[in-house]
């Protein structure tokens, strides 16, 4: 059984991110009592039940997880933990820059270096890798998945369950609709729609219908 000593902050998902978020953690509020879940069966909701039956006041929670079919297995943890009624706040690694008008929600990531500019809007749940670029005004939507050194222009919209990869630049004012992945790296300008997958293994994107 877990000894409380100091108000707990519950991380919890699956190796390795759960061991590098755990990190980011502890680097970020040395004063938590940091408590690492790991759930990688079928068994989530009870052992995430049993891990937080002691949780009280001033406990919290964060979920990690790969992006891994758009960031699903992600979702369906945070809304486990948050019918439980245990706070997420989102985490904002050292030496990430956030601007003093942007929302970042709950539990979303924001790696280290990387930079939200003025008045961005951050769905709950989403990460934003290190050394990303959210430029002014973007908005990522519920659950995106923005990798590391990836950049969104300014204005630029990227929807819920969307995933941008390694090398990807998305221009100012473009939209990428609902999930879409676009891992091939190069700079986008025409908005993405809905469901379209743009890899470097296909020489045309692919558009997914009648879902």
């Amino acid at each position: 059984m877990h000894c409380k000593t100091s108000p707990s902050k519950f991380v919890i998902g699956a190796m390795p991110e759960l061991a590098w978020v755990a990190a980011a953690w502890r680097e970020n509020a040395p004063g938590l009592d940091i408590v690492e879940v790991a759930v990688d069966g079928n068994d989530a909701a009870s052992v995430i039940a049993a891990a937080l039956a002691g949780a009280g006041e001033g406990d919290s929670a964060f979920v990690v997880y790969g992006a891994a079919q758009l960031n699903m297995r992600r979702l369906e943890l945070m809304a486990q933990v948050k019918s439980l009624g245990i706070a997420m706040p989102p985490l904002v690694c050292r030496g990430a820059i956030v601007a003093a008008t942007a929302s970042v929600s709950e539990n979303c990531q924001v790696g280290a270096g990387a930079v939200i500019g003025p008045g961005c809007r951050i769905g709950y749940n989403s990460v934003i890798g290190a050394a990303a670029i959210i430029g002014s005004g973007a908005v990522i939507g519920t659950s995106a998945f923005i990798d590391d050194g990836a950049q969104i222009g300014r204005g630029a919209a990227v929807a819920a369950h969307a995933a941008i990869g390694l090398g990807v630049v998305i221009g100012h004012g473009v939209k990428v609709g609902k999930f879409s992945i676009v891992d091939k790296p190069g700079i986008y300008t025409a908005d993405i729609g809905a469901r379209t997958f743009i890899h470097a293994s296909h020489a045309r994107p692919i558009v997914v219908v009648g879902q």
